[in-house]
């Protein structure tokens, strides 16, 4: 008998929760499809071509340099 209730719980509770309408958040951009929002890149500094494969870069704001590991 607790075998059966248990399985009617279960049974209950994917039926109400497979009825929800929720929205999910994917929902949102489709709905305004004209509304995005525009994004810009502009460099902010380059190197010259001694660094062929530069991997990582970090700004030293106290000294106005930027350090750059070259592999």
């Amino acid at each position: 008998m607790k075998n059966l209730s248990g399985t009617l719980i279960v049974a209950l509770l994917l039926t109400a929760s497979c009825g929800s309408k929720k929205k999910s958040p994917g929902n949102e951009a489709a709905k305004g499809a004209g509304e995005y929002k525009q994004f810009e890149l502009t460099e902010a500094w380059h190197s010259d071509t001694l660094l062929q494969v530069p991997e990582s870069a970090v700004y030293d704001g106290d000294n106005d340099v930027i350090y750059v590991s070259n592999m």
